[in-house]
C-alpha cells in the first residue's frame, strides 16, 4: 500500500487518532456497509438520547452565535425534529436549561476577542504539520460542546494546544474543555515537549496507515489514566473496550473488520506501548478526565 505523503494537517492527526481503524480503510478506499437508522414514520412522543444530544448542541452552539434562547427555542420547534405541541415546547425547555448552563459556563471564560493561529511547523523526518487553532482567549484555548467530556474533547484541545505552544513558544497556553457534565482542563507544557509529542503523533500516524494501530480512542486513553499502573490501567481500558453497555469501543465497525465481532481486549496486543507512546507525557497535564 502506498505509505502517506510527507505533509499532513491538524485535521488528518485529528481523524486518525479519532478512529485509527476508520482511518486505516479509507486511506485503502474500502467502504463498509455502515448501519444506517431507518426513517421514523411515527410522530415522536419523547426524544431519545441523540436526539436531545443534538437539540441541546445546536442551542448552545446558536446561543454562542448571538441568538437569544427564545429565538433557538422557536426554530427548534419549526424544525420538526420535537414532539408536536405541548410535548415538544416541554421537552425542548428542559433541554434548554440544561444548555444554558453549558452556555454561561462557556461565557465566563471566553473575555475578549477571539483569536485564530496559523500553524506551519517542521517535525522532522521531512514531515511538514499546517493547520488553523482558533478560539484563543487571552492565553486560555475554549472548545465547548452539549456532550459529555469524553477522550475526543481531550484529543481535539490536545492538538490544537500542542499546535499552538509549538508555534509560539514564547507565549503560555492553557485549555478548557466545557462540556455538559463537567469542565476538563490542560496546563501548559513546554514547547520542546509540545513540538516532540507532535512529531511522535505524526510517525504513529504514518505507520498507522501501513498496518492497523492497535490504538482506538477511548480505549486508550483510558489505559493512559491508570498513570503506571498496569491494573488501573487495564480496568479502564476494559470499561470502553467491551464493558461499556451501551456502546463498547469494540463494536465500532470499523474495529469489527480487522479484529471481528466481540474481540476481547487482548486483541489490541500493542495497546499498552501505543497508549504509552501517544499519551504518556500528557495526562499529567489533565485535570479533570477520569474514567467512568
Amino acid at each position: 500500500m502506498s505509505p502517506p505523503g510527507p505533509d499532513l494537517t491538524l485535521d488528518d492527526l485529528r481523524r486518525f487518532f479519532t478512529n485509527p481503524a476508520r482511518a486505516l480503510l479509507d486511506h485503502l478506499d474500502i467502504a463498509l456497509p455502515f448501519d444506517v437508522d431507518p426513517p421514523r414514520n411515527d410522530i415522536p412522543i419523547s426524544p431519545d438520547a441523540l436526539e436531545r444530544w443534538a437539540v441541546g448542541d445546536h442551542v448552545v452552539g446558536a446561543v454562542l452565535d448571538g441568538s437569544t434562547p427564545d429565538a433557538v427555542i422557536t426554530a427548534e420547534l419549526h424544525r420538526g425534529s420535537l414532539p408536536p405541541g405541548d410535548l415538544g415546547v416541554a421537552a425542548l425547555r428542559d433541554i434548554a436549561g440544561s444548555a444554558q448552563q453549558v452556555v454561561n459556563q462557556a461565557l465566563g471564560l471566553r473575555t475578549g476577542e477571539p483569536v485564530t493561529t496559523d500553524v506551519t511547523l517542521e517535525l522532522g523526518a521531512g514531515r511538514r504539520l499546517t493547520g488553523r487553532v482558533p478560539e484563543l482567549y487571552g492565553d486560555t484555548l475554549v472548545r465547548v460542546s452539549y456532550s459529555r467530556l469524553n477522550a475526543k474533547h481531550a484529543l481535539g484541545l490536545w492538538l490544537d494546544l500542542l499546535a499552538l505552544q509549538a508555534t509560539e513558544p514564547g507565549f503560555e497556553v492553557r485549555g478548557v474543555m466545557v462540556a455538559k457534565d463537567r469542565l476538563g482542563r490542560i496546563k501548559p507544557v513546554d514547547p520542546e515537549l509540545a513540538r516532540a509529542t507532535l512529531a511522535r503523533w505524526a510517525a504513529v500516524r504514518h505507520d498507522g496507515l501501513q498496518g492497523l494501530c492497535h490504538l482506538p480512542l477511548e480505549t486508550g486513553h483510558a489505559w493512559a489514566l491508570g498513570r503506571g499502573n498496569r491494573s488501573v490501567a487495564w480496568k479502564n481500558a476494559m470499561k470502553k473496550w467491551q464493558w461499556d453497555k451501551f456502546r463498547p469501543e469494540r463494536d465500532d465497525p470499523a474495529w469489527t473488520h480487522f479484529l471481528g465481532p466481540r474481540a476481547d481486549l487482548s486483541r489490541l496486543s500493542d495497546l499498552e506501548r501505543l497508549a504509552d507512546d501517544v499519551w504518556r507525557d500528557l495526562v499529567a497535564f489533565e485535570q479533570g478526565w477520569f474514567v467512568r
